[in-house]
């Protein structure tokens, strides 16, 4: 901790900002020297784009890194517009949708398109791509206009906004080295900005866009976002107690959890974080964002001795983040996997199973039935005086009872 304030809480990195007339008696404001450090760098683990996640369900979200510039600002508004238009107003297919516009630093920004559509999910990825591709060849007239229109009430909002309520967003743009403009020539190079321009950062965010649909998206020209490493680790293998088709690889240069799908592998010299637990369980992440957890107890001969002294030593030491003790109900514990019980056999029919032979059993039974329906009536007749008349019944119950000699001793394709 003294070592990260040393390096970035200096003069150089630091800007204060305070609403009052004067600073507070006993206010410090003294920082340590140091010299000016760059905005972190941002990362890229995707291994081409534009690429999509599968899965989401209640509709399509898009994530782009772009450059910075008020081309940005401008078609922001503008995929704003095309998409209220298009997937909410004419197709009522979105119930709520957001476009997001955001400076990382002094050369890149983000782009986020968030489209809610539980139970279109599919109509709204579709219609997305759709809006999307086509701004990288035409922008429409109108759509341009209402753009700068909206972006020219939200300058007319800041500028009525009270000083003190720009003051934070005024001192990150100079920590990320943003020129400090006024609304008034904010708005000015807004004006600026032509169709041309929109559609070269629709080419732009189209190139670099990360998508989390419902479904996968290889229709519209875009890859899946890896699930598996490209490589396998070797090394000592230990089965998973209760999956004994996936293992944990502790190798000589980093560990990986291998399935009969894939592997996720983590190399020591590539680790960027180790969760490291005081019960053994430790979890490594890659610079590439795969991400391998281990947990001695669900391991068969694994030990927290073994996961210790293998990953531990081969780990920097600035990337280890000790979390606090777990409570034993937390630890997780595996079951081995029970045993399939045999399945019971069939009782089978021995008889034949010709159709002469079942007309043969349909006419005992029905000779059987009106023999003892018959010998009954009349037993009730003679001996106790009771003249019982069933009419159909017997016939009915005759009937019910040649169906299921049949439908048991033929099955349905055989009838």
């Amino acid at each position: 901790m003294r070592d990260w304030a040393a390096t970035w809480f200096t003069r150089e990195n630091a800007i204060a900002w305070i609403t009052a007339d004067a600073v507070p008696d006993g206010l410090d404001l003294t920082l340590p020297s140091g010299r000016r450090m760059p905005s972190p760098v941002v990362t890229d683990v995707l291994q081409g784009t534009p690429a999509y996640l599968a899965g989401l369900r209640d509709g399509v979200v898009l994530d782009a890194l772009v450059p910075r510039g008020d081309a940005g600002n401008v078609a922001a508004q503008v995929i704003r517009e095309l998409l209220h238009r298009d997937l909410r107003r004419d197709a009522d297919i979105a119930t709520s949708l957001d476009v997001s516009h955001d400076v990382l630093d002094a050369e890149r920004a983000r782009l986020s398109v968030t489209v809610q559509a539980e139970g279109r999910q599919d109509a709204a990825a579709g219609g997305l791509a759709d809006a999307l591709s086509g701004l990288r060849f035409h922008v429409a007239d109108d759509d341009l206009a209402a753009a700068r229109t909206a972006a020219a009430e939200e300058l007319a909002e800041l500028a009525a906004a009270p000083p003190a309520e720009l003051l934070p967003s005024l001192a990150y743009r100079m920590v990320i080295g943003r020129p400090l403009d006024g609304p008034e020539r904010i708005a000015a190079r807004l004006e600026r900005v032509t169709a041309d321009d929109v559609r070269g950062f629709a080419r732009e965010l189209w190139g670099s866009a990360l998508w989390f649909g419902p479904s996968p998206l290889d229709w519209a020209g875009m890859v899946p976002v890896p699930e598996w490493s490209q490589e396998r680790v070797q090394g000592r293998t230990f089965p998973r107690i209760d999956a004994p088709d996936r293992s944990l690889v502790l190798a000589a240069d980093g560990v990986g959890l291998v399935t009969p799908d894939g592997a996720v592998v983590v190399r020591f010299a590539d680790c960027v974080l180790l969760e490291s637990v005081p019960d053994g369980a430790r979890a490594l992440t890659g610079a590439d964002g795969f991400r391998v957890g281990i947990e001695p107890t669900l391991y068969e001969g694994l030990t927290v001795w073994d996961v210790v002294k293998h990953v531990d030593p081969h780990v920097p030491a600035n990337v280890v983040v000790h979390l606090p003790a777990r409570e034993p109900g937390d630890i997780p514990v595996a079951q081995p996997p029970q045993p399939e019980k045999p399945k019971k056999r069939a009782k089978t029919d021995a008889g034949p199973r010709s159709v002469p032979a079942t007309v043969g059993l349909v006419v005992g039974l029905w000779a059987a039935g009106l023999l003892v329906l018959g010998g009954g009536q009349v037993l009730l007749q003679e001996v106790f005086d009771l003249d019982l008349t069933l009419g159909f019944l017997p016939v009915l119950a005759l009937g019910w009872a040649t169906f299921g000699l049949i439908r048991k001793r033929h099955p349905k394709d055989d009838r």
